[in-house]
């Protein structure tokens, strides 16, 4: 019982760690994306401001 639960455990802690480096990962490359893309339109909204 005390074996196969701290197993478990281990197993859940694991894997809770996992989905929150992947979840932190997802998120600092969905900001970086975003970032960029708004730059790039930024970028080009200005350009296109500036030869009209």
């Amino acid at each position: 019982m005390g074996l196969g639960a701290g197993f478990g455990g281990a197993v859940l802690l694991a894997a809770a760690r996992l989905a929150g480096a992947f979840l932190a990962a997802a998120f600092f490359a969905g900001a970086f994306f975003a970032g960029a893309f708004v730059g790039a339109a930024a970028f080009f909204a200005a350009g296109f401001f500036a030869a009209d």
